[in-house]
């Protein structure tokens, strides 16, 4: 744990029992500098589950910066900026050190606001049946949906396998944006032909009023097979509205089949370009499309 103005604050940690941690404790250290106060604690032993507490007193701003080792791990495998205004497919896994099911009898999920004022409770499921893999594998699945823009939290609490309580935060916040840029399906082309991909902007954002906001887009290739010349600079959408972005994408002859080229379209509101967001389509070469007419036989 990780202190800042050590001299101003007075800084003391209960276990789970009450019990102050101090230089009394089994595995207890301290390292201090004009501007911080760094405390760890590695025991010979297992560390008491339950709620450890930290307690501060003193006058002025500091923070506490905590970092801990842990048999269970609460992961988001997903990206970190999910549109809002509609369901949406939302996964978490709870795993061990090792990567396997983390030892849990029953876990529930919320969204926490960053300011921890505002909790969405939301239901993740590790039955096989909600986009979560396979029963029993530590990896929840399930809808989610927010209806307006922000950061969130994702945190967890739940029982473990021998009776004791447990909770978790994903460090990471995760921003749900008022419009929306999913990945086109890949798709395939043989060389030196053309193919369109085909991105789908959508603006939900009904958060700012109703006003319309204005998209500054830009297109990137790592092959350098996207014609950008035809893709606008910007586009200027109401709420609710939606627009098709086609990005050529000209495969050059000779290209050797199985050859991937991503092409990687940038979508940032100009009002707030933290907001901006990406969607990647893949296209890949295939050594030629071939036609099968139907025959009909003659009677």
């Amino acid at each position: 744990m990780v202190v800042n103005a050590p001299d101003a604050f007075s800084v003391v940690i209960r276990d789970p029992n009450g019990n102050i941690v101090d230089a009394g404790t089994d595995g207890y250290q301290v390292l201090s500098n004009d501007f911080r106060r760094f405390q760890t604690l590695y025991p010979s032993g297992d560390l008491p589950t339950g709620t450890w507490r930290i307690e501060v007193s003193g006058n002025g701003d500091f923070w506490i910066d905590l970092y801990a080792e842990s048999t269970l791990h609460l992961v988001y495998p997903d990206r970190h900026t999910r549109p809002a205004g509609r369901p949406i497919p939302f996964r978490a896994a709870l795993i061990n050190e090792l990567g396997d099911p983390g030892a849990v009898t029953s876990a529930t999920f919320a969204l926490v606001s960053m300011d921890w004022t505002q909790t969405q409770p939301i239901d993740l499921f590790d039955d096989g049946l909600h986009g979560d893999g396979a029963a029993g594998d530590g990896l929840y699945g399930g809808a989610v949906l927010r209806d307006a823009a922000g950061c969130w939290y994702l945190v967890v609490e739940g029982t473990l396998d021998d009776g004791s309580r447990f909770q978790r935060m994903y460090p990471a916040p995760i921003r749900f944006r008022g419009f929306d840029l999913d990945d086109p399906a890949p798709t395939s082309a043989a060389p030196g032909t053309l193919r369109l991909v085909n991105f789908d902007l959508v603006n939900g954002d009904t958060v700012r009023g109703g006003e319309p906001t204005t998209f500054d887009l830009e297109v990137f290739s790592d092959l350098g097979w996207a014609i950008t010349d035809t893709v606008p600079v910007s586009v200027t959408l109401q709420p609710g509205e939606s627009v098709r972005i086609q990005v050529p994408v000209q495969v050059p002859s000779g290209t050797l089949p199985t050859t991937v080229d991503d092409i990687v379209l940038v979508a940032a509101p100009a009002a707030d370009i933290g907001l901006a967001t990406s969607a990647t389509a893949v296209v890949s070469v295939v050594e030629s499309f071939q036609l099968f007419l139907p025959i009909t036989p003659r009677k």
